[in-house]
């Protein structure tokens, strides 16, 4: 039956609005570009819907623009048509009666052929200039008739446009962090019911329920920094331009090579200071601090002088930069330089921080941490200076306000952190030996990262090398996610080591493994069966190569992963030769 749009029944109401609501348009006023889209269950449904709204759009939009047209154009078609007519009429009379009276010399006659002549004269100069004005009708009518190019044609989508299934697995991801973190530990956390609840088994739980609120803590911290950065690396992108973001990150290269080194002395530090805590040794923790403090300071000047005298000719004559930004960039590597050193004189502290298990603390200051860099990248352009110097020297500031934090609140809320004069050997060799075999098996790990990367590029190209760089990315960010978890155990399970409580150093050891293994399998799994569509979100487009890398990494990391509550231990007992 044919449908009356003046009159709907329920039924094609119902129709009509469900074809409406999943039919969108939107126009861009400044470019003069309108996209159709339509979400349907069914792609074939969705093609053609598209394609019909185009071609019914483009109709009912020339119709519109050239109605007045049209309709001038008909009525001087129609003028046109009337003039035509009478002066063919006319133009009949006059050739009969000048054929029927050829040899007739009267001028009553002669008159009357006059008037017929003039006459056809002016119905043709009417219906010359009536053709005239029909012309300029049919050329208005063109004019105003819009013409339409189709960047991208209707076609059958090849996959779904929603649900956000990224979103949806986050989400997830969330909740199942929360909920299998509390239930991973609850029996720590309340312990058991018949237990009668001793001193030491307050102690315990107090503890436990400390480890629960800072894994929790530290997860949310990592949320919010990384949801800050993606943004900041946006606006310094934005803000320095393509050529002085990348003059910054090779010339801070240079200098952020020896990250690795702070990082194996903060973990010597940190290992040290629970292990004496779980000891109780008071008088001990003040010389480690003192002790770590020398160290730092030490290598922080070593790697002055080496970077003060290496570090202007790598930059001068090993790396690709412009003459003209030479003097900026010999300045960033200065600015990069104090920043590490600000940095490596804030690990006794931070030490500190992470053996008091007061991750509160550290979450606080690395989320100021990266707001302030925020706003530093947002701020770029407004200085009316140069955006590579200002920014250079912004995060030297800020990196230096962050040792000062550290500093304020280690000196607040710990009394070992206090400097004294300590001339014990065996507690510097103690510190080296540690730091140094860790360092070999951090080399180690290195060493096997850029190996692969090395051979892959020696027998398979640089697209390998692309997939591998990808995989690895994600690797480095699942390792930030289990280390939310590792960095909120390892303290506990040092100090539970050193004062022999080995029945709470196996329920911490188990109920780490635990939030690790449920924790990348709630996240990984999703992403192994997703790997191409969130690789496309995230990349834009990827390679079959890409995804298969990604999901070997994502199986590696989940069986890597659990080996770090088993490092724990062992670093706590101090003996790290054999397993380095």
């Amino acid at each position: 039956n044919k449908v009356n749009p003046f009159r709907l029944t329920k039924q094609q109401d119902r129709i009509a609005r469900s074809i409406a609501s999943k039919v969108s348009c939107t126009v861009d006023k400044k470019n003069y570009v309108i996209s159709i889209s339509v979400q349907d269950q069914d792609p074939l449904i969705c093609a053609t819907l598209t394609d019909t709204v185009q071609s019914r759009l483009q109709q009912f939009i020339t119709e519109y623009r050239t109605s007045k047209a049209r309709k001038d154009l008909e009525y001087y078609q129609r003028l046109c048509a009337d003039a035509k007519s009478k002066y063919e009429k006319v133009r009949q009379t006059y050739g009969s009666y000048a054929d029927a009276n050829n040899d007739v010399i009267l001028e009553s006659y002669k008159l009357k052929e006059n008037d017929l002549e003039n006459e056809m004269q002016l119905l043709y100069n009417n219906y010359t200039a009536l053709q005239g004005q029909v012309q300029q009708a049919r050329a208005k009518l063109t004019l105003q008739t819009p013409a339409f190019t189709t960047l991208q044609s209707a076609s059958v989508p090849l996959k779904p446009a929603g649900p956000k299934r990224m979103l949806f697995v986050l989400g997830m991801c969330i909740m199942a962090f929360m909920v299998i973190t509390i239930c991973s530990i609850r029996k720590i956390i309340f312990g058991e019911k018949k237990q009668i609840m001793s001193e030491k088994n307050k102690d315990i739980q107090n503890r436990s329920k400390r480890i629960a609120s800072n894994t929790l803590v530290l997860f949310a911290r990592m949320l919010i920094i990384t949801f800050i950065n993606l943004y900041t690396v946006r606006w310094v992108l934005a803000g320095l331009g393509t050529e002085d973001y990348g003059i910054f990150n090779a010339v801070a290269g240079v200098v952020t090579a020896s990250t690795c080194v702070s990082s194996i002395l903060a973990l010597s530090t940190q290992r040290f200071y629970s292990f004496a805590m779980g000891k109780g040794e008071q008088e001990r923790l003040k010389e480690i601090f003192s002790v770590s403090l020398n160290i730092v300071m030490m290598i922080a000047l070593v790697l002055f002088i080496l970077f003060e005298i290496a570090g202007p000719w790598l930059v001068s004559t090993q790396l690709t930069i412009p003459h003209e930004r030479l003097e900026a960039a010999q300045l960033i590597l200065q600015f990069s330089l104090f920043s590490f050193i600000f940095t490596l004189l804030q690990i006794p502290f931070i030490g500190a921080v992470f053996a008091n298990e007061n991750m509160g603390y550290y979450a606080l200051i690395s989320t100021i941490d990266c707001i302030v860099k925020l706003l530093i990248a947002y701020c770029i352009g407004m200085t009316g200076g140069d955006n590579l110097v200002y920014y250079g020297a912004a995060l030297m500031l800020e990196a230096f306000m962050v040792m000062l934090l550290y500093v304020i609140i280690a000196r607040r809320k710990y009394p070992e952190c206090k400097y004294t004069i300590v001339k014990k050997k065996i507690l510097y060799k103690e510190l080296f030996s540690f730091s140094g075999w860790s360092f070999y098996g951090a080399l180690a790990g290195v060493g096997m990262t850029q190996g692969s990367t090395i051979i892959l590029n020696v027998f398979f190209g640089p697209i390998i090398n692309a997939a591998f760089g990808i995989a690895n990315q994600i690797y480095n960010a699942i390792n930030t996610l289990t280390n939310s978890v590792v960095i909120a155990f390892r303290p506990a399970m040092i100090k539970a080591y050193s004062s022999n409580e080995n029945g709470y150093l196996e329920q911490l050891f188990f109920a780490s493994s635990k939030a690790i293994l449920y924790l990348l399998s709630m996240v990984l799994i999703p992403f192994i069966f997703e790997a191409e569509t969130l690789l496309t979100l995230w990349l834009g487009e990827c390679t079959p190569t890409m995804v298969l890398f990604a999901q070997l990494y994502a199986v590696y990391t989940i069986c890597l992963a659990l080996h770090n509550p088993i490092t724990t231990i062992i670093q706590a007992t101090g003996n790290i030769r054999k397993y380095s």
